[in-house]
């Protein structure tokens, strides 16, 4: 089963985390991707270990899964562009815009 890429969650996600637990609103692409890397890989290891792992009766998961093959660098434009009002990239960091707090992001 091929699940969608979930770029734009996980993206939010890596942001929400690190203002919240390092109170830090840049992040380098490189460290962007690599926290893409190993969410996915944690997901699928533990969706191995625990067998079958559904949202709801309509998402259910099943068999062999895997996530969607995307091209980062295209994704990330399309995010910066979607998310204008959150995110900027300067100097091969992605950042939160000045004004934006923890709870816009978590909205």
């Amino acid at each position: 089963m091929v699940l969608p890429d979930y770029y734009d969650y996980i993206n939010i996600l890596a942001f929400k985390a690190l203002y919240k637990y390092e109170n830090k609103k840049s992040l380098s692409i490189e460290r962007l991707k690599q926290f893409r890397k190993e969410l996915i890989k944690a997901v699928i290891e533990d969706y191995k270990q625990k067998g079958n792992h559904y949202f709801s009766e309509e998402n259910q998961w099943y068999g062999e899964i895997s996530f969607k093959e995307i091209n980062e660098d295209e994704k990330l434009e399309e995010f910066l562009n979607t998310y204008e009002d959150f995110f900027y990239m300067e100097n091969g960091n992605v950042s939160l815009q000045e004004d934006i707090t923890y709870e816009d992001i978590e909205q």
